[in-house]
């Protein structure tokens, strides 16, 4: 299974305690959001080097969690409050898509 775009955003933004867990994200949230996350996944192909297979409305449940967490490190500026570490979020990402060969 997979997360879709919309579940992505959401969690993101409960993350950053800006949604409850039984409010779901608003039309501009989900606009704003959305667009970040097709950014971040642009990212981790082209600047981190992560191979990646999915788009934002195929999130890999075993990434999901630490794609949420880039997400709102990405977008917790636009809110003015601290977000998770960008860093770590894309460490967790590596670490479950990209195989070691040493």
């Amino acid at each position: 299974m997979s997360k879709t775009k919309l579940e992505t955003v959401a969690r993101a933004h409960r993350v950053l305690g800006l949604l409850a867990v039984d409010e779901n994200p608003t039309a501009d949230m989900i606009a704003f959001a959305g667009e970040a996350l097709e950014g971040v996944i642009e990212e981790l192909a082209y600047v981190q080097g992560i191979g990646v297979s999915f788009d934002a409305d195929t999130v890999p449940d075993e990434i999901f969690l630490a794609v949420g967490d880039l997400l709102a490190a990405e977008i917790a500026a636009h809110y003015g409050v601290a977000g998770p570490v960008r860093s770590r979020a894309i460490g967790r990402i590596r670490a479950s898509l990209v195989t070691d060969n040493r």
